[in-house]
């Protein structure tokens, strides 16, 4: 594998990494991370719920960073408990297992759900609190390789024009990546 240049990696990084800090704005409590891989979402469910119920003013004021399965729970805080139920998400997706390999499955489940669980105004809900990840691994060796098509690969993503953009993110984070 070729060394990264760090300037080329400093160009895609910032080409839609949130700016958490700006003057006259106060800075987030805390900057929440939740990563996963299929089965661990329903932990990361489980602590999303903990922090709704139990710490809604330090979740207020906090931003959120999803990455994997792990967009499924920042997705559902930064829309807030009057939008999106997390109890609901959990009891979809322990209803709906399947093999990670099974592709045509999740897509199948995630868009249901998706269109039945994500409200229609979620781009404003999430706006400047959330940020999603598509496809990143430590382990990937090809991570550092990607072409300038792929600039998003593995960056995070916080502006979408609408829900659609916002769900195929969804989709996108999710998808395993069974190449590698």
């Amino acid at each position: 594998m070729a060394p990264t240049d760090p300037r080329e990696w400093a160009k895609k990084v910032r080409s839609k990494t949130p700016v958490l800090l700006e003057v006259g704005k106060p800075a987030p409590k805390a900057v929440l991370s939740f990563g996963g891989c299929g089965f661990l979402v329903t932990y990361a469910l489980g602590v999303a719920l903990f922090l709704q119920q139990e710490k809604a003013e330090f979740l207020s004021q906090s931003f959120l960073l999803g990455a994997g399965t792990g967009v499924i729970p920042a997705v559902a805080l930064a829309c807030g408990p009057r939008a999106v139920n997390i109890e609901k998400v959990r009891d979809a997706i322990v209803d709906n297992r399947f093999l990670v390999t099974d592709e045509e499955k999740r897509v199948e489940v995630f868009t249901e759900y998706i269109n039945k669980l994500l409200p229609r105004n979620a781009v404003e809900l999430v706006n400047g609190r959330l940020a999603l990840t598509i496809g990143f691994s430590n382990k990937d060796p090809g991570y550092m390789k990607q072409t300038k098509e792929n600039v998003h690969f593995g960056h995070h993503i916080a502006q979408w024009d609408d829900v659609n953009d916002l769900a195929q993110c969804i989709m996108a984070a999710t998808a395993p990546n069974t190449e590698k």
